[in-house]
């Protein structure tokens, strides 16, 4: 998965979802993503707003680390091909 990611040109911005207990991990991740000139924002929280800005940048993608922030949310769309859970 991860040799994807850095081997896929077209992703430049990530947007990493977590809990608080897997806050450390997704961490983790952005400094390891860092490395490859991968630019990754965390939230605690998935908001409706990011859906557009996914759909919009064709370079966004979004990360979701811990299934029950999916849950919590009521997820109604998520932009095609451009998530990983």
């Amino acid at each position: 998965m991860l040799t994807d990611i850095i081997n896929n040109k077209n992703i430049n911005l990530i947007y990493i979802f977590t809990t608080n207990f897997t806050i450390l991990f997704a961490k983790k991740l952005r400094d390891y993503l860092k490395k490859y000139k991968i630019r990754c924002v965390i939230y605690d929280n998935y908001y409706k707003s990011l859906e557009n800005k996914c759909i919009k940048d064709e370079n966004l993608f979004f990360i979701f680390i811990g299934t029950t922030l999916l849950y919590n949310n009521k997820l109604d769309y998520l932009p095609y091909k451009k998530y990983i859970i």
